[in-house]
């Protein structure tokens, strides 16, 4: 085992998809596949299911996903405060939700940060939705980004609101429901739900859930995934469909559709600390809040 095998299973794992993951790391598919076979014929498990349709992690896979993540992450923050201790600077650490469409949230909070602590440095650490709330618990994290349906799952914290959007429903072009283009409750309840784990994003889960109820949905078939970019990929293959932000479909405009939820409420996101480090981090949060209200 090497560490290119881990990184080749890292990115595999992230898009459940071996052809992306082989351009993403700028090696051919097949050396891929090769590759990962090693790794799955030196550990003794097999970490991925693989058919036509689908690729999905194994149980092995999904416990080795989480676990390698976390490290990957360690060793980046590990490394980055060996340079801030070397330069003598405060470090301020940002846990951001791990997905790619909210660039811009990021660049807010980044901004916010810089304008309050001009003579810190800050580190931006991407996690799924329990770890940020777990690492903020254990002080591994200062300031955590997340949805604030998440806020129940936490302790004792302050928070000022980020941004906030519309989630609408997102489907590949080519099922019945992308060619419709409009919202179709009965459509929906022969489809497929495909989610954020339960354990992964609580919160998120029951949000969607209760969603689902009062928009009419019944019964429908539901598939939990690890990551976000698992969700994309089933949704972009036809598997099934997903609440998430319109900005999404504008990625993939000739594979994804994005239908509007009748009376969807906004998605608020929201920048969190632990209360005892309020007072340190209060103009963070305010400057959050009066940025949201000076938009609305």
């Amino acid at each position: 085992m090497n560490l290119n095998q881990i990184a080749y299973f890292m990115e595999t794992a992230k898009r459940l998809n071996f052809t992306e993951a082989a351009k993403a790391l700028y090696i051919a598919q097949p050396s891929l596949s090769k590759q990962i076979s090693l790794l799955e014929e030196e550990i003794g498990v097999r970490l991925f299911e693989r058919n036509r349709r689908e690729v999905r992690l194994t149980a092995a896979g999904e416990l080795m996903w989480k676990e390698f993540q976390v490290i990957f992450q360690d060793i980046e923050t590990a490394l980055e405060n060996v340079r801030r201790a070397g330069a003598g600077t405060d470090t301020i650490r940002i846990g951001f939700f791990n997905s790619f469409n909210f660039e811009f949230v990021r660049e807010k909070i980044e901004r916010q940060v810089r304008s309050c602590f001009p003579e810190s440095q800050w580190v931006v650490e991407n996690y799924d939705l329990k770890q940020l709330y777990e690492f903020l618990e254990q002080d591994r994290l200062d300031i955590v980004v997340t949805f604030a349906y998440e806020l129940s799952q936490y302790g004792d914290v302050c928070w000022g609101v980020l941004d906030e959007f519309k989630r609408c429903v997102i489907c590949a072009r080519q099922t019945d429901l992308g060619k419709k283009g409009t919202f179709d409750a009965e459509l929906l309840s022969e489809s497929v739900w495909v989610h954020l784990d339960e354990k992964i994003g609580r919160g998120i889960y029951q949000y969607e859930k209760n969603a689902m109820k009062k928009l009419g949905i019944r019964n429908c078939e539901e598939r939990g995934y690890p990551n976000i970019f698992s969700v994309i990929n089933q949704v972009k293959m036809g598997h099934g469909f997903a609440f998430l932000d319109p900005y999404l479909a504008e990625q993939y405009p000739k594979l994804l559709k994005a239908i509007t939820l009748p009376e969807e409420e906004p998605v608020r996101v929201v920048a969190v600390c632990r209360r005892e480090k309020y007072e340190k981090f209060r103009p963070v949060l305010e400057l959050c809040s009066r940025m949201s209200e000076e938009k609305e």
